[in-house]
């Protein structure tokens, strides 16, 4: 038994020994196919091409930048980050060709946040395109912008009629039609069966929404920039890489891109007609350099020779909200409502009982809460938000609208985002417009020292937002420091209102610091600006220096000047004028003011100064242009307290020729220089009124009347 026992642990010795030692001739005669550090590694080659293409220098280092990621066998793929609107098209067309050239070496994707006309053009080089939700893509067409003609002189020669110009300025937009062809034909080369559009649907030159332009083949997916770098890694076969920008590389340094729309003139300026362009550029943009401008210089009927700024002392308290015109904005009042915190009802009775102002109010609720109706905020003293609110990476604080973004939404604002005035955010399953601190600053006017309550979660998170509000002349501004209870925002709004608005506190008064809500990160509700702000009820800017029609209504032809011609104001730096219509309009002017009639200050007090061409034209005719001063009492009935036509005023004054120093636009122009108009208001005391002062047109639109005004007081 030992001896077999012995035996077989030799056997077993044997085995073991053969098995090691075949083993060991395995691992010495296999070879790897390649060491563990040579898992296929490379470098994602990212191109930006940002902003407007419209110079040779810019074009240059997007085409090295596409020579280095093919010269440079370590790129293996490469991602073109584009945010542009296009540019010149023989700059776009360089670029695009150098593209392609690319793309048949390595593989070449994009990520679009704005992929616009050449943007586009450009877009359509890579094999797949992402977008983001709210990317801008598309807008295929040209702009062209003619030849101009010759000339004749007895200097200027030229051996053909085409030699100066290089086109017939008749036949030039057919050179229009044959770029847009050539893009069209990138657009449906690049994206081949894609594509969804019909090519005359796609000639439109239409701008479509991320979605809806993967919908209709435009584009490839809904990713990120990650997305895009991912894609191009997996087509190179890359397992680990590295990413790096081809622009900067180029260069050798940083890259300053024009991210503003030049205007035709500035694009003319830089390339000389005749010119072709693939480059979105907003109405607006293309209409800023198309305004037409009146026989007469507006500043010539205004003004007069001799035109200076005087800027005289003024009578307007810094403290008081200098109209009483508010605007209630509630993009989700139906979805508040059922919350059960929806508090603009209450300020809407509040505004509509006051007397001491007579408050005038607008109201906006849901889906008519839209962009356009925060075009005219500045014409308010009293602005309420209750919306949703956020904040976004750069610490700007977003107000939602109630408009959805949709592609009739997007070419009605896409100008105002691109300018960084408006963004987008997902509520509640849809896309809304989005207000930024920009919308706010690019407003036209200055605020009349507004109040501002923003009751929006993180509406006071950063300064972002008030600063932009008080910085464009609104005083005070309320707002919640983050993500604030529906039920808290109501509690703080139904505690400031009535003491504002009925017991005419100033905004201080209205307000109780270290007030917050319940939540683990509580939302203090914050007041920034003047605490003194209140709501003056009697008349308001009726010296015209805030240098503006702050605090008055006008139809037609109203405004406020410093002077006309030598004409100065009674008194200070400003002076309103109404006409019949002076300037841009035909419309004659009037302005108008609402407010409460204090029972110690009945006597109402103007300046008054009438100007006329009428006089030595239309004395004893039909033809009576006239100047008007009417009060409206609360019930609407009117009382015309004072009026004089052109019959009256050329008996009763004596009237002085202005002209040549003042013209208005046909015949000489004679004045009565200032005078003074007085008025008892007693029976309206403890009343809200309309004052209204007209200048009118009677029979005739050839002749033209202006009445200056100034002083407009109420004393005792």
């Amino acid at each position: 038994m030992e001896r077999i026992n012995r035996n077989r642990a030799a056997v077993a010795l044997a085995v073991f020994s053969f098995v090691m030692i075949a083993a060991m001739a395995v691992i010495f005669m296999w070879e790897p196919a390649s060491p563990i550090t040579s898992r296929k590694r490379g470098v994602i080659g990212v191109i930006e091409i940002q902003g407007v293409i419209e110079d040779t220098e810019y074009a240059g280092i997007l085409s090295a930048a596409v020579r280095e990621a093919i010269e440079d066998e370590s790129i293996k793929a490469v991602v073109l980050e584009i945010d542009s609107p296009g540019g010149t098209a023989y700059l776009v067309e360089q670029v695009y060709l150098d593209l392609l050239e690319l793309g048949e070496k390595k593989p070449v994707v994009a990520s679009a946040s704005m992929a616009l006309s050449g943007g586009y053009y450009l877009a359509v080089t890579a094999e797949q395109i992402y977008v983001q939700p709210t990317s801008m893509v598309g807008n295929v067409g040209v702009i062209g912008v003619g030849p101009g003609f010759l000339v004749p002189s007895e200097f200027t020669f030229e051996s053909g009629p085409q030699k100066i110009t290089g086109f017939s300025p008749a036949l030039f937009p057919f050179n229009i039609t044959k770029a847009l062809d050539s893009f069209a034909s990138a657009v449906t080369e690049g994206r081949g069966i894609r594509l969804n559009l019909a090519l005359s649907e796609l000639k439109r030159g239409g701008v479509y929404l991320g979605g809806e332009a993967v919908n209709q083949g435009l584009v490839d997916e809904i990713g990120s920039r990650q997305s895009a770098i991912s894609y191009a890694a997996e087509q190179a076969g890359l397992e680990t890489y590295t990413v790096d920008s081809l622009v900067a590389r180029v260069a050798n340094t940083t890259v300053t891109v024009n991210l503003e729309y030049p205007s035709i003139g500035e694009l003319n300026k830089a390339n000389p007609p005749p010119a072709l362009y693939y480059l979105y550029m907003p109405r607006d943009v293309v209409m800023e350099n198309g305004a037409e401008t009146p026989d007469i210089a507006l500043s010539e009927q205004t003004t007069g020779s001799g035109f200076q700024l005087m800027n005289g002392p003024s009578n307007t308290d810094p403290d008081a909200v200098l109209n009483s015109k508010a605007i209630l904005y509630a993009p989700y009042y139906t979805q508040f409502t059922g919350w059960g915190t929806e508090f603009t009802d209450s300020v809407k009775s509040l505004l509509d009982k006051a007397k001491k102002p007579k408050f005038k109010t607008t109201y906006y609720k849901n889906g008519a809460a839209t962009v356009d109706a925060l075009s005219g905020l500045t014409g308010y003293g009293l602005i309420v938000f209750h919306t949703h609110g956020g904040v976004d990476k750069n610490g700007n604080i977003l107000l939602s609208t109630g408009e959805v973004i949709n592609n009739a939404s997007l070419n009605k604002h896409l100008l105002k985002y691109l300018t960084k005035q408006l963004t987008s955010a997902t509520i509640h399953g849809k896309t809304y417009w989005c207000i930024k601190p920009k919308f706010i600053s690019s407003l036209n006017g200055t605020f009349p020292n507004s109040i501002v309550y923003a009751g929006a979660c993180s509406s006071s998170k950063t300064k972002t937002l008030s600063s932009a509000f008080t910085a464009k002349g609104a005083n005070t501004y309320y707002g919640f420091s983050e993500t604030v209870y529906g039920w808290f925002d109501k509690k703080m709004a139904d505690q400031v209102f009535p003491k504002l608005i009925t017991e005419n506190k100033t905004t201080g008064e209205s307000f109780t610091p270290g007030q917050k809500d319940t939540h683990v990160k509580p939302a203090y509700f914050t007041m920034d600006g003047n605490a003194k702000t209140y709501f003056k009820a009697g008349l308001i800017n009726g010296d015209f220096e805030k240098g503006n029609l702050t605090g008055w209504s006008k139809q037609g032809d109203g405004r406020v000047i410093s002077k006309l011609g030598y004409i100065n104001p009674w008194e200070g730096g400003f002076m309103g004028i109404i006409s019949t219509g002076l300037g841009y309009t035909e419309s004659s002017g009037s302005i108008s003011q609402t407010f409460w009639v204090d029972p110690d200050n009945t006597t109402l007090t103007l300046k008054w100064n009438f100007l006329s061409e009428e006089f030595m034209e239309y004395v004893g005719s039909q033809y009576q242009d006239y100047f008007e001063i009417k009060v409206i009492d609360e019930q609407g009935k009117s009382e015309v307290i004072f009026r004089k036509a052109i019959d009256d005023i050329a008996n009763g004054y004596t009237l002085k020729k202005v002209s040549p120093d003042i013209v208005f636009d046909k015949g000489d122009v004679y004045g009565t220089g200032w005078q003074f108009f007085q008025w008892s208001l007693y029976p309206h005391a403890g009343t809200t009124v309309t004052l209204e002062l007209s200048c009118g047109d009677v029979g005739d639109s050839i002749y033209d009347t202006a009445v200056l005004i100034d002083l407009v007081t109420d004393i005792n």
